[in-house]
């Protein structure tokens, strides 16, 4: 797939979640409400569907929401690595660009999945047929979207459920992963302790069936293993 390709579905990926997206966003709470105008702003008013990102200034947004731009300027870091991808701009005709970020599109592309699910009665047996599983992004009540990066670690930030190494659901990852030519599990990511079990988060219990997701997945997986290879480069050579 060529990097145009890629630019193309993501797009079209989020075309199809905005609702869901923006459903996510204004739930979140660790965002302040400035951040979540802001957010709300680029992506209703700025955001061009073709290229998949939005390039509104500073001043443009500060002027729009009614805020200063140094108060712009801190709703936009704390939307950087949650909410958007965000490329600065040089101020010389090269714009700073928001794009949503591929874990909050596939958290709304979840939100979607799971409200089209439609539960069936059976027709000789009776009862509830029980819907096929949802991956979530949280286990419990509470927050549905990606969390504050500066209290979490990377590898928590926008993959909410832990898999335990060895478990069921671990080996279940590693034949999906193995199918697409990727390492396992613990190879990808460093271990995460959780009650004394090593483990990691993923975006589900289980891997995808759908073609859709799966894309998105293993694009967030790619990047998070290649985040945590820099991370951990870094830390060998101090």
């Amino acid at each position: 797939m060529s990097h145009r390709d890629g630019i193309d579905q993501r797009a079209r990926t989020f075309n199809d979640v905005k609702l869901q997206w923006l459903a996510l966003l204004s739930q979140d709470e660790a965002l302040s409400s400035t951040a979540v105008v802001v957010a709300l702003y680029v992506v209703t008013v700025h955001y061009n569907q073709d290229k998949g990102k939005a390039w509104p200034s500073f001043a443009t947004i500060a002027h729009a929401t009614g805020k200063s731009t140094k108060t712009v300027q801190r709703a936009i870091k704390e939307l950087d690595g949650t909410w958007f991808d965000i490329e600065r701009g040089n101020g010389h005709g090269h714009s700073t660009t928001y794009a949503p970020r591929d874990a909050s599109v596939l958290a709304a592309l979840f939100l979607r999945q799971k409200h089209d699910k439609v539960v069936h009665l059976h027709p000789v047996k009776g009862g509830q047929a029980c819907p096929e599983r949802v991956p979530v992004l949280s286990p419990q009540g509470g927050r549905k979207s990606p969390p504050n990066p500066e209290t979490e670690s990377r590898n928590e930030k926008t993959a909410r459920l832990f898999v335990e190494f060895g478990s069921t659901q671990a080996h279940s990852w590693n034949a999906w992963l193995s199918d697409h030519d990727m390492a396992d599990l613990e190879a990808l990511f460093p271990s995460v302790v959780k009650h004394g079990r090593p483990g990691c988060y993923m975006p589900s219990r289980y891997p995808p069936t759908d073609t859709q997701t799966s894309q998105i997945i293993l694009q967030y997986l790619r990047s998070s293993s290649a985040s945590a290879e820099r991370t951990q480069t870094i830390s060998n050579e101090t």
